[in-house]
């Protein structure tokens, strides 16, 4: 079983999952779906990192320049390069395979998220409503 989004989604999900406060007995299955979402955004962290490969400066040693913000320098009149591919990069549709413990999340997930009493507004309520029908969209298929 597989959940598919867009590396823009990827990081709201996790953003948001890491906010949730559980019961001890569904914690298990989050811990499992996390570590699942954590590759996911390792590999969109290489795919940037290859972007600013690309697009910046590099120094004699072939490092990356730091610019004042926290960033990179990048190559004059590439800032735009850079923007377009970085939107496409977010954009980009990616498959999660639940792999051996795809019976456990998508059983305990769903139905955690559905019992969730705190509360939640904005883009969490957002993200919490996406995440429900990611699994509603796993479940018919």
């Amino acid at each position: 079983m597989k959940i598919t989004l867009d590396n823009t989604e990827l990081i709201r999900v996790m953003e948001f999952i890491n906010k949730l406060e559980l019961p001890a007995n569904k914690t298990r299955a989050f811990t499992k779906f996390k570590k699942l979402l954590v590759v996911a955004l390792e590999d969109l962290q290489e795919s940037q990192n290859e972007l600013f490969n690309l697009y910046c400066i590099k120094n004699d040693k072939g490092e990356l320049v730091p610019d004042d913000q926290g960033g990179y320098k990048f190559i004059e009149g590439q800032e735009i390069a850079y923007s377009e591919d970085l939107k496409l990069l977010l954009q980009e549709k990616i498959s999660i395979d639940l792999g051996m413990h795809a019976e456990l999340i998508q059983k305990v997930v769903p139905v955690a998220l559905e019992e969730y009493t705190k509360e939640i507004n904005g883009r969490d309520a957002e993200t919490y409503d996406m995440i429900l029908d990611l699994f509603e969209e796993m479940g018919n298929e």
